[in-house]
């Protein structure tokens, strides 16, 4: 077989595989702290708390408080504007964190950015790339080479006495510039084990569906 035909039948190969995949891996690192029962309260109800600098980008709040209510109905939240019993306040932000470098390359070559089997972002309109020595990166991959910083933090408060009784933040790194698109992952790893985390600083990953 020819060499031609030979990367014509990798590259076939690679994107089937591709087209198998139904979700990627994000990862985020997690600090809780929770002052809640050990035992939550059944459909226990909240409302958002706005910020003004928030209520003046009405847009992307919605998409935020949107993101947010999916993620605490998972753990076990209704939101209730009228008969609130906590009140739930959201933020999220983004910073480029590094700039230059080759893509793919963080802590041990890839450690930081994902791992074997774990595909890296790339622009949608980029396009599948092949990088030597580095194998078949999907159309979701950066395709740049400035790493970003993403983080959300949850409080949750009590409305009878205002105490803050939950707060969470989750943190990821890498080459994905969107925040919204990452919200879903990130809120899902900031909640977990609500409402008692274990206490320290943990590494979770959640699958992201593409």
């Amino acid at each position: 077989m020819n060499i031609t035909r030979c990367l014509g039948a990798a590259l076939v190969a690679a994107t089937l595989v591709l087209a198998g995949c139904a979700s990627v891996v994000v990862d985020s690192e997690v600090n809780a702290f929770s002052k809640m029962p050990p035992t939550p309260v059944p459909n226990a109800s909240y409302r958002f708390e706005v910020l003004p600098s928030q209520q003046a980008e009405a847009g992307r709040q919605a998409k935020l408080e949107a993101a947010t209510q999916t993620a605490l109905q998972k753990v076990g939240l209704t939101r209730n504007d009228r008969a609130a019993r906590y009140s739930v306040q959201v933020g999220v932000r983004s910073q480029v964190v590094a700039r230059g470098g080759f893509p793919g390359y963080g802590d041990n070559g890839f450690g930081r950015y994902g791992r074997f089997g774990h595909p890296y972002w790339r622009n949608a309109h980029d396009g599948p790339g092949f990088y030597p020595g580095f194998g078949f990166y999907p159309p979701f991959y950066p395709g740049a080479s400035s790493s970003y910083r993403h983080e959300v933090t949850l409080l949750l408060r009590d409305v009878a006495s205002q105490q803050v009784v939950f707060e969470t933040q989750a943190v990821h790194e890498g080459f994905w510039r969107d925040t919204e698109r990452l919200l879903p992952a990130m809120l899902d790893a900031a909640l977990r084990d609500f409402p008692n985390p274990p206490q320290g600083v943990r590494q979770i990953e959640v699958q992201l569906p593409i």
